[in-house]
């Protein structure tokens, strides 16, 4: 079972938004508009990128900056040849026996410190 959320208050993710909803502290995954047509993505098949879409939902929930544990990888669908093919595509980094990385997290998304100072991401 995939660890659960740590920042979602509400009954419908509506209801955690800012703007929609009550408000509350939802961690969010930014995808790039464009990503649908970036050469990255077509290097990748559609399993690998719904790995990709969860991960990056799971890391912004558990505020991991990034970084996906090894273990983690099967609670999310994924599989080690997933795993290889975001790593082949530039869209992971290998980070040892620990797991993987979002290449360039940072850029795009909030980290663990910027969270709990409430930057916006």
């Amino acid at each position: 079972m995939v660890p659960a959320y740590g920042t979602h208050t509400g009954s419908r993710l509506c209801d955690a938004h800012p703007v929609i909803g009550r408000g509350c502290d939802v961690a969010w995954f930014k995808v790039d508009g464009k990503f649908h047509s970036h050469p990255k993505r077509y290097k990748v098949g559609l399993r690998a990128m719904g790995l990709w879409v969860a991960a990056g939902s799971w890391c912004a929930d558990q505020l991991t900056d990034g970084h996906i544990p090894a273990a983690v990888l099967p609670l999310l669908g994924g599989t080690r040849a997933d795993a290889k093919a975001l790593v082949d595509a530039g869209l992971w980094e290998t980070r040892g026996q620990d797991g993987w990385a979002f290449h360039d997290w940072s850029d795009c998304n909030r980290t663990r410190p910027g969270h709990a100072t409430g930057e916006p991401s």
